[in-house]
């Protein structure tokens, strides 16, 4: 297969992304904007808990993050039993709401469930080099697992967010499942020793950005040690414009799954719903 269509990963470092955020913009991006289904069904909203996140390596500068907890999560509540957290890393560009703006969306239910779930919402140093990526991931693991005794690890990954997905996920022991949504074919030779960890693709068959058959090669390479499951979307875009609210809620479920949640029980039909707003769609 050639190269075409099948990566956004850069060999030199970028620009480093800026950590300041206006108090509007940290307003905007902490939470989904649309909370009436939640407060409706008498749930308490997650705390959001907006992070700077040191990474020991050659590159300074913190990465920042969003983190959604659960409001009743304390640390003497879970040391005792294992916890699973997700993180959620976004394409090339960096950024914290993901495709189609679902991440904000995806973060709340999970972190609001009646047995929450906590998210973070992860971004770059240096975007599309795994390079650094990488390491970044790694601190956020390690800053949950010292901070929140998390143990167990859901990676979610959009576009360029999957080589990170299949390079973390093929060799770190706590990560239990990963997630790929419509991810580039570069830099996941992970994907082969990532069995038996739960492992869902998702694509667009009309990506113009990163073309189908990349989910479609990793889906094999994975080979048939675990559970894999490949979703394509006819006629969709990168990022998944028409099926947005079925990706979403196939997210939701597959991170509930890997955290060994009750889905029947824990799922309301606020789970269905649209937390977005139509211009974030």
């Amino acid at each position: 297969m050639d190269s075409s269509n099948t990566s956004q990963t850069t060999s030199e470092p970028s620009c480093p992304a800026s950590a300041s955020l206006s108090d509007e913009q940290v307003s905007r991006l902490a939470h989904t904007p649309n909370f009436a289904p939640l407060t409706s069904s008498g749930k308490q909203i997650c705390d959001v808990k907006r992070l700077t996140i040191r990474v020991h390596d050659d590159r300074t500068g913190p990465v920042r993050a969003f983190l959604h907890v659960p409001q009743d999560y304390l640390r003497e509540k879970v040391e005792r039993c294992e916890k699973t957290a997700a993180i959620l890393l976004s394409g090339a560009d960096g950024g914290l709401v993901g495709p189609s703006s679902m991440y904000p969306s995806i973060a709340d239910k999970m972190a609001s469930l009646v047995r929450g779930i906590p998210v973070m919402r992860l971004d770059y140093r240096y975007p599309a080099n795994t390079n650094y990526c990488v390491p970044d991931v790694l601190a956020a693991m390690e800053y949950l697992e010292n901070k929140y005794v998390i143990s167990r690890f859901v990676l979610v990954g959009w576009s360029f967010g999957g080589a990170l997905v299949s390079t973390v996920g093929g060799s770190d022991k706590r990560v239990v499942g990963c997630a790929m949504v419509a991810s580039q074919l570069a830099e996941t030779a992970g994907i082969k020793t990532m069995a038996p960890r739960s492992l869902l693709l998702m694509h667009g068959t009309d990506d113009r950005t990163m073309r189908y058959s990349c989910s479609q090669e990793l889906y094999e390479d994975y080979g048939e040690d675990g559970e894999k499951e490949l979703k394509l979307f006819e006629g969709d875009d990168h990022v998944l414009t028409e099926h947005s609210t079925e990706a979403e809620e196939l997210l939701c479920d597959f991170i509930m799954k890997c955290a060994g949640v009750d889905i029947e029980f824990e799922k309301p039909k606020l789970m269905q719903n649209d937390l977005r707003d139509d211009e974030e769609r």
